[in-house]
């Protein structure tokens, strides 16, 4: 009986129970199940025009949220995160396309203005760069926007939305041009949005802990890392009398100190640089050396070779289970890299196959990839 224009007005007038009651009926009529966020509110001011007044805009938006949130309750945590993202989506349309505000919201600001809802910055930022590529369009009262056409009336868009379509059909085509927002909405078509699942996450569990092993054996395992090397670091500072005296430097040449770091094992690995240049192979050959904190690396592998050597020719002596020390000596040492031990896990990435024993090792804040050599 009344305009579109003025439904969310008059619906949203009032808080007694009937014109809340009312409103939550009316949004009830509107289906928002399986729809990203911005999608949702174009099909909304699609609808229904905003009121003019804060308040009504405020309880009109709240009953969105609500009525979202109950489409798709595992999206966002509660109604009012997603009222907070919906309110977040429409000050940045009126930011962009208010022709009189010379000083636009860059992509940044809507990051840092939005952070803190527990929204991942990729979800953000595609939102931002969906809203601000085409203004939202109210339809007239002649198009049904939740059944059917009514009249010779169309949507006309002179911008499409930038959004990546997968490759799965029916999207191939869509996969290589701009999809236009309404038409998809006027056709219920807006699955083709919807990346492939498969294609964007691995369903099956391709990392094993076990490794490269057969089966976990405790015992073994326990002994591979009590049955430890040693490496000897020559140190003036680790003789007992150092100490001693007022100046324990002096006479360091007398009875020189010997620093032992326990090694678990050593050997050589190819590690994945992902920073390398595409003209160069981004695996290259390291000197490993594991102890009970660190993994250091060492470009020089002839000198890890060595120890190896040392190591091989311990065991074939019938030494097994005896810790080997392993010479000479150093008089420095300085890794060329490490990295630590603490809280972090090597994962058997059993779907690479460019190399034998890949594996991925994953610690806080990042993680990156190896393969066995040795």
């Amino acid at each position: 009986m009344i305009s579109r224009g003025v439904v969310a007005a008059a619906l949203s007038k009032g808080t007694d129970p009937f014109s809340v009651a009312a409103l939550r009926s009316f949004m009830r009529t509107l289906s928002f199940f399986g729809d990203p966020m911005d999608m949702a509110i174009r099909k909304l001011l699609m609808e229904v025009e905003l009121p003019k007044e804060t308040q009504q805009i405020d309880r009109f938006l709240q009953a969105f949220a609500n009525r979202y949130h109950e489409c798709n309750p595992g999206i966002y945590s509660t109604p009012d995160q997603a009222y907070f993202i919906a309110f977040s989506l429409l000050i940045l349309h009126t930011d962009v396309f208010n022709k009189n505000n010379k000083h636009k919201m860059q992509k940044t600001d809507y990051l840092k203005n939005t952070r803190g809802e527990g929204i991942f910055d990729d979800i953000l930022e595609c939102f931002y760069d969906n809203i601000c590529y085409t203004p939202f369009i109210h339809v007239e009262d002649d198009l049904d926007v939740n059944s059917e056409r009514h009249g010779p009336g169309s949507i006309k868009t002179k911008r499409k939305l930038a959004i990546p379509a997968p490759v799965a059909d029916p999207a191939k085509r869509a996969a290589k041009e701009p999809l236009d927002p309404y038409t998809l909405i006027i056709d219920g078509n807006l699955d083709v949005l919807r990346p492939n699942l498969k294609a964007t996450i691995p369903l099956e569990d391709q990392y094993n802990y076990m490794g490269s092993a057969q089966s976990l054996n405790l015992k073994d395992l326990q002994k591979t890392f009590f049955r430890t090397g040693v490496l000897q670091i020559v140190s003036a500072r680790s003789r007992p009398d150092a100490f001693m005296s007022d100046n324990p430097l002096e006479n360091t040449d007398d009875a020189p100190g010997i620093v032992d770091i326990k090694i678990t094992k050593v050997g050589l690995l190819w590690r994945k640089e992902a920073k390398k240049r595409k003209t160069r192979s981004p695996w290259q050959e390291w000197g490993a050396i594991l102890t009970g904190a660190q993994l250091y690396f060492f470009r020089n592998t002839g000198w890890v070779k060595n120890l190896m050597h040392q190591y091989d020719s311990h065991i074939k002596a019938g030494h097994d289970g005896i810790p080997i020390t392993f010479k000479p000596p150093l008089e420095e040492f300085k890794p060329d890299a490490l990295m630590s031990t603490k809280g972090a896990v090597a994962l058997l990435d059993t779907s690479y196959k460019k190399h034998k024993n890949a594996f991925i090792y994953v610690r806080q804040g990042g993680f990156g990839r190896s393969s066995s050599s040795r």
